[in-house]
């Protein structure tokens, strides 16, 4: 069975990190492959390497890499891709900039042959702010 490894750099996100642990085993466990989550504190001034130790008791494929310093973002992510051990990497922010929902139709792309899937964020003028308003609403960090 093949492994998707998510690599997760972040930044004082304690807030954030119980529910992006939530939505991606909600995600992946109906995917059924195996899967590590790795979120790298970027030297982070809150608890949230705490939260992330506390989490690893009861969500097996998570792992906490912890950064001395904060080193930036590019610094952190790379350091989580060097620790990532799955057939495939995805890449995103703790802080639920990217929704996890994205992540099944990335996984058929990538199965259906492709060795680069990215996504990226359309603003919809015609909707307008309403429709801005109504998106922005589920994000909740």
């Amino acid at each position: 069975m093949k492994t998707i490894s998510i690599v997760t750099p972040g930044y004082n996100e304690e807030a954030c990190i119980p529910a992006l642990v939530e939505k991606i085993k909600e995600t992946m466990e109906p995917l059924g492959y195996n899967y590590e989550l790795i979120i790298v504190d970027d030297g982070s001034k809150d608890k949230s390497f705490e939260v992330i130790k506390s989490l690893n008791q009861n969500f097996p494929f998570l792992k906490g890499i912890r950064l001395s310093r904060n080193m930036g973002h590019q610094a952190a992510l790379d350091c989580g891709l060097k620790h990532a051990s799955g057939d495939a990497i995805i890449c995103m922010d703790a802080d639920l900039q990217h929704p996890p929902s994205m992540i099944p139709e990335m996984i058929k792309l990538w199965e259906d042959g492709y060795d680069v899937v990215t996504t990226q964020k359309v603003d919809n003028e015609e909707a307008g702010g309403i429709y801005k308003a109504f998106a922005n609403s589920f994000i909740i960090c």
